[in-house]
Protein backbone atom coordinates (compact mmCIF):
# COMPACT_ATOMS: atom_id res chain seq x y z
CA UNK A 1 0.00 0.00 0.00
CA UNK A 2 2.72 2.01 1.18
CA UNK A 3 4.72 1.14 -2.24
CA UNK A 4 1.39 2.43 -4.35
CA UNK A 5 1.16 5.49 -2.89
CA UNK A 6 4.82 6.66 -3.16
CA UNK A 7 4.65 5.46 -6.75
CA UNK A 8 1.37 7.89 -7.18
CA UNK A 9 3.48 10.84 -5.30
CA UNK A 10 6.32 10.18 -8.10
CA UNK A 11 4.29 9.94 -11.05
CA UNK A 12 3.14 13.24 -10.09
CA UNK A 13 5.84 14.93 -8.21
CA UNK A 14 5.25 18.47 -9.50
CA UNK A 15 1.47 18.27 -7.95
CA UNK A 16 3.08 16.85 -4.71
CA UNK A 17 5.72 19.59 -4.39
CA UNK A 18 3.14 22.17 -4.95
CA UNK A 19 0.87 20.67 -2.34
CA UNK A 20 3.63 20.07 0.16
CA UNK A 21 4.51 23.95 -0.41
CA UNK A 22 1.12 25.07 -0.02
CA UNK A 23 1.07 22.84 3.06
CA UNK A 24 4.03 24.52 4.49
CA UNK A 25 3.05 28.22 3.54
CA UNK A 26 -0.36 27.68 5.78
CA UNK A 27 0.83 26.25 8.53
CA UNK A 28 3.33 28.98 8.72
CA UNK A 29 0.29 31.42 8.08
CA UNK A 30 -1.81 29.92 10.85
CA UNK A 31 1.25 29.55 13.36
CA UNK A 32 2.23 33.77 12.62
CA UNK A 33 -1.65 34.30 13.36
CA UNK A 34 -1.80 32.33 16.29
CA UNK A 35 1.64 33.90 17.88
CA UNK A 36 -0.15 37.67 16.87
CA UNK A 37 -3.72 36.76 18.74
CA UNK A 38 -1.94 35.59 22.01
CA UNK A 39 0.26 39.30 21.69
CA UNK A 40 -2.57 41.19 21.16
CA UNK A 41 -4.49 39.22 23.94
CA UNK A 42 -1.24 39.59 26.30
CA UNK A 43 -0.95 43.35 25.39
CA UNK A 44 -4.80 44.16 26.13
CA UNK A 45 -4.61 42.50 30.00
CA UNK A 46 -1.47 44.31 30.67
CA UNK A 47 -2.58 47.42 29.44
CA UNK A 48 -6.04 47.02 31.60
CA UNK A 49 -4.04 45.94 34.30
CA UNK A 50 -1.71 49.29 33.80
CA UNK A 51 -5.02 51.30 34.02
CA UNK A 52 -7.21 49.24 36.10
CA UNK A 53 -6.35 50.99 39.64
CA UNK A 54 -8.84 52.88 41.74
CA UNK A 55 -8.45 57.02 42.29
CA UNK A 56 -8.48 56.02 46.17
CA UNK A 57 -6.28 53.30 47.79
CA UNK A 58 -7.75 53.25 51.17
CA UNK A 59 -11.41 53.18 52.27
CA UNK A 60 -12.76 54.10 55.32
CA UNK A 61 -16.79 53.42 56.08
CA UNK A 62 -19.16 53.22 58.57
CA UNK A 63 -18.81 50.22 61.45
CA UNK A 64 -21.48 47.48 60.11
CA UNK A 65 -20.92 48.56 56.38
CA UNK A 66 -18.82 45.48 55.46
CA UNK A 67 -20.76 42.95 53.00
CA UNK A 68 -19.82 39.51 51.99
CA UNK A 69 -17.85 39.91 49.42
CA UNK A 70 -15.38 41.27 51.89
CA UNK A 71 -14.01 38.15 53.22
CA UNK A 72 -12.82 37.38 49.41
CA UNK A 73 -11.15 40.90 49.64
CA UNK A 74 -13.71 42.01 46.85
CA UNK A 75 -15.32 45.61 46.50
CA UNK A 76 -18.52 45.23 45.46
CA UNK A 77 -19.40 48.28 42.53
CA UNK A 78 -20.89 50.91 43.48
CA UNK A 79 -21.16 50.15 46.89
CA UNK A 80 -21.33 54.08 48.26
CA UNK A 81 -25.08 54.08 47.11
CA UNK A 82 -25.61 52.14 49.74
CA UNK A 83 -23.74 53.60 52.89
CA UNK A 84 -25.63 55.33 55.50
CA UNK A 85 -23.85 57.28 57.94
CA UNK A 86 -20.33 57.53 58.19
CA UNK A 87 -17.10 59.07 60.51
CA UNK A 88 -16.88 62.47 62.34
CA UNK A 89 -15.06 65.54 61.17
CA UNK A 90 -12.89 65.14 63.88
CA UNK A 91 -12.04 61.72 62.85
CA UNK A 92 -11.34 62.76 58.76
CA UNK A 93 -9.41 65.89 59.89
CA UNK A 94 -7.22 63.04 62.03
CA UNK A 95 -7.10 61.33 58.39
CA UNK A 96 -6.19 64.40 56.54
CA UNK A 97 -3.11 64.83 59.19
CA UNK A 98 -1.87 61.49 58.59
CA UNK A 99 1.81 61.18 56.83
CA UNK A 100 1.88 59.92 53.38
CA UNK A 101 -2.49 60.86 52.39
CA UNK A 102 -2.34 63.25 49.66
CA UNK A 103 -5.97 63.78 49.12
CA UNK A 104 -8.60 62.63 51.99
CA UNK A 105 -12.09 62.97 49.99
CA UNK A 106 -15.46 62.63 52.07
CA UNK A 107 -18.77 61.63 50.26
CA UNK A 108 -21.81 61.28 52.33
CA UNK A 109 -24.78 60.06 50.94
CA UNK A 110 -27.79 61.93 51.50
CA UNK A 111 -30.83 59.73 50.13
CA UNK A 112 -32.86 59.83 46.72
CA UNK A 113 -35.42 62.24 46.10
CA UNK A 114 -37.39 62.49 42.90
CA UNK A 115 -36.53 64.37 40.22
CA UNK A 116 -39.04 65.15 37.32
CA UNK A 117 -39.80 67.38 34.70
CA UNK A 118 -42.42 67.52 31.48
CA UNK A 119 -41.81 68.18 27.88
CA UNK A 120 -45.58 67.76 26.62
CA UNK A 121 -48.85 69.55 28.22
CA UNK A 122 -52.72 67.90 27.13
CA UNK A 123 -55.44 70.72 26.93
CA UNK A 124 -58.77 69.55 27.38
CA UNK A 125 -61.43 71.56 24.95
CA UNK A 126 -64.58 69.32 26.41
CA UNK A 127 -66.04 69.20 29.98
CA UNK A 128 -67.02 65.98 31.00
CA UNK A 129 -65.27 62.84 32.76
CA UNK A 130 -62.02 61.98 32.10
CA UNK A 131 -59.66 59.18 33.33
CA UNK A 132 -55.52 59.60 33.14
CA UNK A 133 -54.44 55.92 32.73
CA UNK A 134 -50.32 55.76 33.84
CA UNK A 135 -48.13 52.92 32.33
CA UNK A 136 -44.30 52.72 32.85
CA UNK A 137 -41.78 50.15 31.99
CA UNK A 138 -38.26 49.98 34.05
CA UNK A 139 -35.66 48.04 31.70
CA UNK A 140 -33.46 46.23 33.99
CA UNK A 141 -31.11 44.28 31.90
CA UNK A 142 -32.61 41.25 32.82
CA UNK A 143 -36.24 41.91 32.62
CA UNK A 144 -38.48 44.47 31.72
CA UNK A 145 -41.08 45.55 34.72
CA UNK A 146 -44.11 47.07 34.66
CA UNK A 147 -43.22 49.40 37.88
CA UNK A 148 -46.96 50.92 37.75
CA UNK A 149 -49.51 49.00 35.63
CA UNK A 150 -52.79 51.08 34.51
CA UNK A 151 -52.23 53.05 37.60
CA UNK A 152 -55.70 55.43 37.14
CA UNK A 153 -56.68 59.49 38.35
CA UNK A 154 -59.80 60.90 37.21
CA UNK A 155 -60.50 64.48 36.40
CA UNK A 156 -63.83 66.33 36.19
CA UNK A 157 -63.19 68.93 33.48
CA UNK A 158 -65.26 72.38 33.72
CA UNK A 159 -66.64 71.51 37.15
CA UNK A 160 -65.92 73.96 40.02
CA UNK A 161 -66.21 72.26 43.15
CA UNK A 162 -67.96 73.72 46.63
CA UNK A 163 -68.96 73.01 49.89
CA UNK A 164 -68.53 69.21 51.12
CA UNK A 165 -67.80 67.93 47.08
CA UNK A 166 -63.97 69.89 47.44
CA UNK A 167 -62.96 66.35 49.32
CA UNK A 168 -64.39 63.90 47.02
CA UNK A 169 -61.01 62.89 45.06
CA UNK A 170 -61.91 64.04 42.02
CA UNK A 171 -59.53 67.08 40.28
CA UNK A 172 -61.21 69.39 39.09
CA UNK A 173 -59.61 70.59 36.17
CA UNK A 174 -60.47 73.88 34.40
CA UNK A 175 -61.70 74.28 30.19
CA UNK A 176 -58.35 74.64 27.94
CA UNK A 177 -56.18 74.68 30.68
CA UNK A 178 -53.10 73.17 30.06
CA UNK A 179 -51.98 69.54 31.98
CA UNK A 180 -48.65 68.79 32.23
CA UNK A 181 -47.56 65.19 31.74
CA UNK A 182 -44.24 64.65 33.24
CA UNK A 183 -41.95 61.98 34.50
CA UNK A 184 -38.45 60.99 35.72
CA UNK A 185 -36.76 59.07 38.02
CA UNK A 186 -35.09 59.13 41.74
CA UNK A 187 -31.73 60.42 41.98
CA UNK A 188 -29.00 59.84 44.88
CA UNK A 189 -27.58 62.92 46.60
CA UNK A 190 -24.22 62.91 47.55
CA UNK A 191 -22.58 65.21 49.88
CA UNK A 192 -18.82 66.27 49.04
CA UNK A 193 -15.81 68.11 49.26
CA UNK A 194 -15.83 69.74 46.18
CA UNK A 195 -11.63 70.90 46.49
CA UNK A 196 -10.72 66.95 47.56
CA UNK A 197 -12.71 65.46 44.60
CA UNK A 198 -11.26 68.34 42.02
CA UNK A 199 -8.14 66.71 43.28
CA UNK A 200 -9.02 63.17 43.52
CA UNK A 201 -10.81 62.83 40.28
CA UNK A 202 -11.18 66.15 38.90
CA UNK A 203 -14.34 66.16 39.29
CA UNK A 204 -14.28 70.19 37.82
CA UNK A 205 -12.57 69.36 34.89
CA UNK A 206 -16.10 67.00 34.24
CA UNK A 207 -18.13 70.18 34.39
CA UNK A 208 -19.65 71.55 31.95
CA UNK A 209 -18.55 75.72 31.60
CA UNK A 210 -21.23 77.61 29.93
CA UNK A 211 -22.80 81.27 31.00
CA UNK A 212 -24.96 78.71 33.25
CA UNK A 213 -22.76 76.06 34.18
CA UNK A 214 -19.75 75.86 36.58
CA UNK A 215 -18.40 74.15 39.42
CA UNK A 216 -18.58 74.84 43.07
CA UNK A 217 -16.91 77.91 44.60
CA UNK A 218 -16.09 78.69 48.49
CA UNK A 219 -19.84 80.72 48.61
CA UNK A 220 -21.67 77.44 47.25
CA UNK A 221 -22.98 76.57 50.64
CA UNK A 222 -26.31 75.19 51.83
CA UNK A 223 -28.23 77.99 52.91
CA UNK A 224 -31.83 78.16 54.96
CA UNK A 225 -34.74 78.86 53.11
CA UNK A 226 -37.37 79.20 55.59
CA UNK A 227 -37.90 77.23 58.95
CA UNK A 228 -38.18 73.61 57.35
CA UNK A 229 -36.65 74.21 54.11
CA UNK A 230 -32.71 74.54 52.94
CA UNK A 231 -31.52 75.22 49.93
CA UNK A 232 -28.73 73.44 48.40
CA UNK A 233 -26.44 73.72 45.18
CA UNK A 234 -26.45 70.77 43.19
CA UNK A 235 -24.27 69.78 40.37
CA UNK A 236 -26.51 67.34 37.84
CA UNK A 237 -24.84 64.23 35.77
CA UNK A 238 -26.11 64.84 32.15
CA UNK A 239 -27.34 61.03 32.04
CA UNK A 240 -29.78 59.23 33.65
CA UNK A 241 -29.35 55.73 34.58
CA UNK A 242 -32.36 54.52 34.54
CA UNK A 243 -33.85 52.76 31.25
CA UNK A 244 -37.30 54.09 31.93
CA UNK A 245 -40.62 54.93 29.94
CA UNK A 246 -43.99 55.50 30.77
CA UNK A 247 -47.52 55.91 28.56
CA UNK A 248 -49.96 58.04 29.45
CA UNK A 249 -53.62 57.31 27.81
CA UNK A 250 -56.67 59.73 27.98
CA UNK A 251 -60.07 58.51 28.11
CA UNK A 252 -63.23 60.60 28.19
CA UNK A 253 -65.20 58.13 30.62
CA UNK A 254 -69.28 57.45 29.82
CA UNK A 255 -70.76 59.23 32.51
CA UNK A 256 -73.60 61.98 32.80
CA UNK A 257 -71.90 65.09 34.72
CA UNK A 258 -74.72 67.88 33.54
CA UNK A 259 -76.21 67.50 37.06
CA UNK A 260 -72.85 67.49 39.38
CA UNK A 261 -75.11 66.55 42.63
CA UNK A 262 -76.68 63.59 41.04
CA UNK A 263 -73.32 62.21 39.68
CA UNK A 264 -71.50 62.64 43.04
CA UNK A 265 -74.31 61.03 45.09
CA UNK A 266 -74.06 58.21 42.32
CA UNK A 267 -70.40 57.96 42.85
CA UNK A 268 -70.04 57.80 47.03
CA UNK A 269 -73.21 55.47 47.27
CA UNK A 270 -71.50 53.02 44.34
CA UNK A 271 -68.03 52.82 45.58
CA UNK A 272 -66.22 55.66 44.07
CA UNK A 273 -63.32 54.40 42.00
CA UNK A 274 -64.37 51.08 41.42
CA UNK A 275 -67.72 52.79 39.79
CA UNK A 276 -65.86 54.81 38.01
CA UNK A 277 -63.31 51.66 37.26
CA UNK A 278 -66.87 50.37 36.06
CA UNK A 279 -68.01 52.99 33.27
CA UNK A 280 -66.24 52.84 29.83
CA UNK A 281 -64.04 55.52 28.29
CA UNK A 282 -63.03 56.96 24.84
CA UNK A 283 -59.32 56.99 24.32
CA UNK A 284 -59.13 61.01 23.33
CA UNK A 285 -55.09 61.05 23.53
CA UNK A 286 -51.48 58.91 24.40
CA UNK A 287 -48.32 60.10 24.81
CA UNK A 288 -45.01 58.36 25.64
CA UNK A 289 -41.90 59.62 27.56
CA UNK A 290 -38.61 57.97 28.57
CA UNK A 291 -36.96 59.17 31.92
CA UNK A 292 -33.47 60.42 29.71
CA UNK A 293 -35.77 62.59 27.64
CA UNK A 294 -37.61 64.01 31.09
CA UNK A 295 -33.85 64.29 32.41
CA UNK A 296 -32.39 66.06 29.33
CA UNK A 297 -35.36 68.58 29.55
CA UNK A 298 -33.63 69.35 33.32
CA UNK A 299 -30.35 69.62 31.85
CA UNK A 300 -31.76 72.02 29.07
CA UNK A 301 -33.22 74.60 31.70
CA UNK A 302 -29.96 74.36 33.35
CA UNK A 303 -27.55 74.61 30.31
CA UNK A 304 -29.85 77.79 29.40
CA UNK A 305 -29.89 79.64 32.88
CA UNK A 306 -34.18 79.08 32.93
CA UNK A 307 -36.26 77.79 35.88
CA UNK A 308 -37.25 74.62 35.57
CA UNK A 309 -40.88 74.16 34.64
CA UNK A 310 -43.09 73.63 37.62
CA UNK A 311 -46.51 72.07 37.41
CA UNK A 312 -48.79 75.56 37.87
CA UNK A 313 -51.32 73.35 39.53
CA UNK A 314 -48.53 73.04 42.17
CA UNK A 315 -47.53 76.06 44.47
CA UNK A 316 -44.48 73.93 46.71
CA UNK A 317 -41.20 75.78 46.17
CA UNK A 318 -38.92 72.36 47.57
CA UNK A 319 -39.08 69.19 47.38
CA UNK A 320 -38.81 65.68 50.29
CA UNK A 321 -35.93 63.86 50.32
CA UNK A 322 -38.25 60.73 51.16
CA UNK A 323 -35.46 57.78 51.57
CA UNK A 324 -31.90 56.97 53.36
CA UNK A 325 -29.47 55.47 51.16
CA UNK A 326 -29.39 51.45 52.11
CA UNK A 327 -27.14 48.55 50.76
CA UNK A 328 -27.75 46.04 48.17
CA UNK A 329 -27.51 42.63 49.66
CA UNK A 330 -24.79 39.96 48.02
CA UNK A 331 -25.32 36.33 48.80
CA UNK A 332 -22.80 33.67 47.51
CA UNK A 333 -23.47 31.15 44.93
CA UNK A 334 -21.66 28.37 42.86
CA UNK A 335 -20.40 30.14 39.52
CA UNK A 336 -21.83 28.98 36.25
CA UNK A 337 -18.11 29.38 35.26
CA UNK A 338 -15.64 28.64 37.68
CA UNK A 339 -12.36 28.46 35.56
CA UNK A 340 -13.81 32.39 34.27
CA UNK A 341 -15.26 33.79 37.57
CA UNK A 342 -14.24 31.77 40.83
CA UNK A 343 -16.57 33.91 42.45
CA UNK A 344 -20.13 34.60 42.14
CA UNK A 345 -23.14 36.50 43.78
CA UNK A 346 -26.47 36.86 43.69
CA UNK A 347 -28.45 39.69 45.06
CA UNK A 348 -31.14 39.24 47.66
CA UNK A 349 -34.29 40.81 47.17
CA UNK A 350 -36.91 42.64 49.53
CA UNK A 351 -40.53 42.85 49.35
CA UNK A 352 -42.02 46.32 49.86
CA UNK A 353 -44.13 45.72 53.06
CA UNK A 354 -47.06 46.80 51.26
CA UNK A 355 -46.14 50.79 51.25
CA UNK A 356 -48.24 52.24 48.54
CA UNK A 357 -45.47 54.52 47.26
CA UNK A 358 -43.89 51.30 45.71
CA UNK A 359 -45.60 50.14 42.49
CA UNK A 360 -44.07 46.43 42.61
CA UNK A 361 -43.80 43.65 45.29
CA UNK A 362 -40.21 43.51 45.93
CA UNK A 363 -37.40 45.34 45.48
CA UNK A 364 -33.15 45.04 45.76
CA UNK A 365 -32.86 47.99 47.92
CA UNK A 366 -34.30 47.57 51.98
CA UNK A 367 -37.09 50.34 52.54
CA UNK A 368 -35.06 53.01 54.76
CA UNK A 369 -37.56 56.25 55.06
CA UNK A 370 -36.53 59.53 56.56
CA UNK A 371 -39.72 59.32 58.49
CA UNK A 372 -43.14 57.26 58.02
CA UNK A 373 -44.93 60.34 57.27
CA UNK A 374 -43.41 61.90 54.14
CA UNK A 375 -44.22 65.61 55.67
CA UNK A 376 -42.08 65.13 58.21
CA UNK A 377 -39.20 64.33 55.75
CA UNK A 378 -36.35 66.58 55.05
CA UNK A 379 -37.76 69.34 52.88
CA UNK A 380 -34.86 71.07 50.31
CA UNK A 381 -34.52 73.45 47.53
CA UNK A 382 -32.11 72.86 44.85
CA UNK A 383 -29.76 75.46 43.06
CA UNK A 384 -28.65 74.09 40.02
CA UNK A 385 -25.05 75.04 40.22
CA UNK A 386 -24.00 73.15 36.45
CA UNK A 387 -23.65 69.94 34.55
CA UNK A 388 -20.83 67.16 34.82
CA UNK A 389 -19.96 64.79 32.60
CA UNK A 390 -19.74 61.02 33.89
Amino acid sequence: MLKFIWNSWWRNKERFILLMVGMLIVSTGLSYLLGVTQANNGTVVNELQKRWDSSYHIVVRPEGSRSVTEDLNLLEPNYMSGLEGGITREQYETIQQIADIDVAAPIAMIGSTYSSSFTQTHTFDKAGLYRLKMNTLIDTGIEKINDFQDLKAYFWVGWMPNGDSTHIGIGPTALYEEFPLDYGSDVMLAGIDPVAEAKLVGLDDAVQTTEFSRYFNEEDVPEPYDEEVTTIPILMSTKDYVDASINYTIEEVDADTSDAEKFINTYLENGKEEYLDSLKGTKVASYDFTAQQMHDNITKHILEGKPQPQDPRLTMEYTWIAEKASPLVYEGVTSPFPKRWPYSYQIKPFLAEGRVAYGQESMYRKSNLYAEDINDAPKVRYNYIGLFDP
